[in-house]
């Protein structure tokens, strides 16, 4: 694992890496950091992660593929991410409906149909 200590990345870096690793995003960074894998077919996947403690557990979570979500953004989402979990607020949920509002939803689409 290649952690780069303390600078932050920067976009020439995020676009040239081709070596497999980690490469955090700097001090106060709020967990950012770019996975660099080696792919079966010889390229190289760059995918943005952000490490949080949610409820007391630490959670890797996804924040996209590079370079579709750029370093920019990448770093917007995980100040958003952190700042919701500082209120308390999971961001994994952050709209996704409850399986109990699901299920009412689809109680009520469908029962007009029913006999």
């Amino acid at each position: 694992m290649n952690v780069r200590s303390g600078r932050p990345l920067s976009s020439t870096f995020v676009q040239k890496v081709t070596r497999p690793g980690s490469y955090g995003d700097g001090y106060g960074s709020r967990g950012l950091t770019l996975r660099v894998k080696r792919l079966v077919n010889g390229r190289t996947s760059k995918t943005w992660t952000q490490r949080l403690v949610i409820g007391g557990k630490p959670t890797n979570l996804g924040l996209g593929r590079w370079p579709e979500v750029g370093l920019a953004f990448a770093r917007d989402k995980a100040i958003v991410n952190a700042c919701a979990v500082a209120e308390g607020i999971d961001p994994r949920a952050a709209g996704a409906p409850t399986v109990a509002e699901a299920v009412e939803a689809v109680i009520a689409q469908r029962e007009p149909t029913w006999k």
